[in-house]
């Protein structure tokens, strides 16, 4: 079978197998970097792999999401089309390209759908403009200038607040009053809290207008 055939032409051609053995110790090593938190060592292992290995997928995905942890997204975005253009069916690299991709309609059914950019602390994450006139985003803690511009004219804004204290991930309650009084949609309502928000009843009554607690069963129409 195929499989026969490829490991023969490896085991007769022994600087080859030599080199797959290397970059295969190397991505290791470069794990084992990562775990350790030396994220430089491992990026300076990684380029190494991919100079004596430049077909190999799990690199490219491991060095691009290094990028995307450094908010190198530009870096990051190059790294995975080149992995994207040797397999197209990779659903990591798949998965790591919806994430630098923000900005890049896409529809589902008819309606319009707009990924744009929040943190998640240090981590890159997406927040959505669906159909115009919804705002949904949860797990920020911030989010940059572009992403505001975008999330103007919205009728309805989904958006996180975990607590009253910050927290180094997610929106505290102020914080996100903060952020959707500069959104400015026609009504918010806060989903995402903790136990430690308080009761329900409670905070709802310390809100401003047209801001709101989410619950569970709760329906919107706009």
């Amino acid at each position: 079978n195929l499989a026969d055939v490829y490991i023969d032409k490896l085991q007769s051609n022994k600087n080859k197998l030599d080199l797959i053995n290397q970059t295969i110790k190397k991505y290791n090593q470069a794990l084992l970097y990562c775990r350790q938190d030396n994220e430089d060592m491992a990026v300076i292992q990684l380029k190494k792999v991919l100079n004596q290995n430049p077909q190999l997928i799990k690199a490219y995905n491991l060095l691009a999401l290094l990028h995307l942890k450094r908010q190198e997204y530009e870096k990051a975005r190059k790294l995975l089309k080149r992995a994207a253009y040797i397999d197209a069916t990779n659903t990591t690299t798949l998965r790591y390209l919806q994430e630098v991709e923000a900005g890049q309609v896409f529809h589902i059914n008819r309606t319009e759908v707009l990924p744009l950019r929040v943190m998640h602390g240090r981590l890159p994450i997406l927040g959505y403009r669906i159909g115009g006139r919804l705002g949904y985003i949860t797990d920020m803690h911030m989010m940059p200038e572009e992403s505001y511009e975008q999330l103007k004219g919205l009728d309805v804004l989904v958006m996180n607040a975990l607590r009253p204290k910050p927290h180094p991930t997610h929106q505290s309650i102020s914080e996100a009053l903060e952020a959707a009084g500069r959104i400015g949609a026609k009504e918010t309502y806060f989903i995402h809290m903790s136990h430690h928000a308080g009761l329900h009843a409670d905070i709802e009554k310390q809100l401003p207008p047209h801001v709101h607690f989410a619950y569970d069963g709760l329906e919107i129409d706009f």
